[in-house]
């Protein structure tokens, strides 16, 4: 979804009309992902990127919308991820989340980068799209074709069904892929 939980699961609750607290929806929501994070895996794909980047010394930033402490949950079983990143940003290290483009923005100046239009940002959620437009990054878009997708998607500056279909030729790398 690309937002910070508390609105997410308040637009789940109004969404399927649930009459129930945020806060226990919330908890309710943690504790069913929490039993997921163990079997969760990247994007196919993403290694083969993050190692084709690091590769050629271009630094990575991990920009999310998760909070530190599900973070950290979250990661537990994919710490050899994390070494790729030279910096990560979390929902809770920006005031505005996405759509707005901070997140994006600060994991930019965290790499030393002062022109975000020399930025690419990959997204598999509709705000984040349009997040990573409004920072003025090249925005990849990586919908989940089992859903009808968004005309928000069609915005992105390139649309791929698969991480695995990435070409860094796009975007004027060398092709030793």
């Amino acid at each position: 979804m690309g937002r910070l939980i508390r609105e997410s699961t308040q637009i789940l609750l109004d969404h399927y009309h649930v009459n129930d607290t945020v806060e226990h929806a919330m908890q309710h929501k943690i504790d069913a992902l929490e039993k997921l994070w163990p079997t969760a895996k990247p994007l196919p794909g993403a290694f083969r990127i993050l190692k084709y980047l690091k590769s050629h010394n271009i630094p990575i930033a991990l920009a999310t919308s998760t909070t530190h402490a599900v973070f950290k949950q979250k990661m537990e079983t994919q710490k050899e991820l994390l070494s790729y990143f030279s910096a990560i940003v979390l929902g809770d290290d920006v005031k505005r989340a996405k759509p707005f483009p901070d997140i994006f923005v600060e994991a930019g100046k965290a790499l030393g980068c002062t022109d975000m239009a020399e930025a690419v940002v990959f997204e598999d959620a509709v705000l984040g799209v349009e997040a990573g437009l409004a920072s003025g990054a090249f925005t990849i878009a990586i919908p989940d074709f089992t859903h009808d997708i968004d005309e928000y998607f069609s915005k992105a500056n390139l649309i791929l069904k698969s991480l695995d279909e990435f070409k860094p030729e796009i975007l004027g790398l060398p092709q030793d892929y």
